[in-house]
């Protein structure tokens, strides 16, 4: 009788244990693409940033030739 008790008790934590490391697995793959797209997010948002900055540049620098033609 001991040795099945024994037996259900180490089938008990293992099968915890193997629900726990699946969580932790699927917990670590969810906060990994988290932080992919907040990557991506933060590589666009600069990228936005530049081409607004260049378009301004351009801006002021067809309107200096132009104040400067007249």
């Amino acid at each position: 009788m001991p040795n099945t008790a024994v037996r259900r008790t180490i089938l008990y934590f293992s099968y915890w244990n193997n629900i726990y490391l699946r969580d932790v697995k699927y917990h670590m793959k969810m906060i990994m693409m988290m932080i992919e797209t907040t990557t991506m997010l933060l590589l666009l948002m600069v990228l936005m940033m530049v081409l607004l900055l260049l378009m301004l540049l351009m801006l002021m620098m067809i309107m200096f030739n132009i104040t400067t033609a007249i």
